[in-house]
């Protein structure tokens, strides 16, 4: 059928390479020895990049909202030694939230976040974003509208049948579900716990802590940068598979987050114990690859398989903040082991899962509504065929 449909396609436009460019051409193209045509490092002229940095806008936003509570709170519960009238001493709390208490607020976000997971990729499926088609964007240049064409699968212009059932008896799907799922309790365990730790088991004040829990993270930036062009460098040299990539990086990820968690949890040198928590959290910037997954093995599909699979990821952030509360009564550092130990646990089964079922191809019952179009290393031009 795709076949079919690609030669119908043919009839009304011829698909060439062209030896030249349009005089016109993007100043961010240059021109290499083989007639093919490569982007350039001038990344501000592309319509893409506004498009990613709108999408880092929404995401910045997303998660200055996601932890502020969680730095906020160490202050809120901190009990202070108040000087009364009569020259005693008494010890106050602002809001008097005991542990259990404190992790049912940390995990608040978590309580309307997850019913918009579905239905947001239900509607993504449907109706897209304002410009995520690059035809119909007046700015975009001819280069790029080609460049980005010819490396994505072309959606049928039919409406798209949702293979239901395949998606919930598919072994790759659960692989993604399971890897979101134990990645997002390690992560909901740091965004909402960290400053707590920080300030029961290391004894920082709230402008210390502050600090300190955003220095993880802004190593993590760096690393994710690294990891994600890594990755894509590797997958089109063709060195390794999507499959073994997705798979090197998501199981890394699991394995050197949950042993520099192990090591943290029995250290009682500070400068140790902060090294161990900056490289376990940098280190899910490698696990954090399995968002391309659905891409991979379903691209007419993958808003639909991200926002069922994102709807069990949240979940943990539902019950990781309350475990955390319900087991740190008293801020010991054993107790903070057991936390951390339980998110060790995920990362193993989040490892393991993967390894074994995760693909990295489109499966064959996402593939009846998929055109594969040329590869991004051509520049191709289409030319009106004149009727005879």
């Amino acid at each position: 059928m795709d076949r079919d449909r690609l030669k119908n396609t043919s009839e009304r436009f011829e698909l060439s390479v062209q030896d030249e460019i349009p005089q016109n051409r993007n100043a961010a193209y240059t021109e290499t020895s083989s007639n093919k045509y490569q982007l350039s490092w001038k990344v501000w002229k592309f319509r893409r990049s506004i498009v990613t940095f709108m999408g880092f806008l929404g995401f910045f936003t997303i998660y200055a909202v996601r932890v502020s509570l969680s730095v906020a709170i160490v202050a809120m519960t901190q009990k202070i030694n108040v000087t009364s009238e009569n020259s005693t001493i008494v010890e106050e709390q602002e809001f008097n939230w005991d542990s259990t208490e404190q992790g049912l607020l940390l995990s608040s976000f978590a309580y309307g976040y997850i019913w918009t997971q579905l239905l947001g990729g239900i509607l993504a499926a449907k109706y897209g974003g304002h410009i995520r088609d690059p035809g119909s964007d007046p700015r975009i240049s001819l280069e790029e509208r080609n460049y980005i064409e010819s490396n994505l699968e072309r959606r049928n212009p039919n409406n798209v049948r949702r293979p239901w059932k395949a998606i919930f008896t598919s072994s790759a799907v659960y692989a993604h579900m399971t890897a979101n799922f134990c990645d997002s309790w390690t992560n909901y365990t740091f965004t909402s716990q960290i400053p707590t730790f920080l300030s029961d088991v290391l004894k920082y004040n709230l402008g210390t802590t502050g600090m300190l829990a955003a220095a993880p993270y802004l190593v993590y930036i760096i690393v994710a940068v690294v990891v994600s062009t890594l990755s894509d460098y590797i997958r089109s040299k063709k060195v390794l598979s999507t499959q073994k990539v997705r798979k090197i990086m998501i199981g890394s990820g699991f394995i050197i987050s949950g042993s520099f968690l192990v090591l943290m949890s029995n250290l009682v040198n500070i400068v140790a114990v902060f090294i161990c928590l900056i490289i376990a959290i940098s280190a899910t910037a490698l696990t954090r690859t399995y968002f391309s997954n659905p891409l991979d093995i379903a691209p007419n599909h993958a808003s639909l398989v991200m926002g069922i699979s994102n709807t069990v990821g949240v979940i943990s952030g539902i019950l990781a903040p309350m475990t955390a509360g319900l087991i740190a009564q008293n801020g010991t550092q054993d107790e903070w082991r057991v936390i951390f130990y339980i998110s060790v646990g995920f990362c193993v089964i989040g490892c393991m899962v993967f390894a074994i079922f995760g693909k990295g191809s489109i499966q064959k019952w996402a593939e009846s509504d998929t055109l594969s179009l040329p590869k991004c290393s051509e520049t191709i031009k289409a030319t009106k065929v004149t009727e005879t």
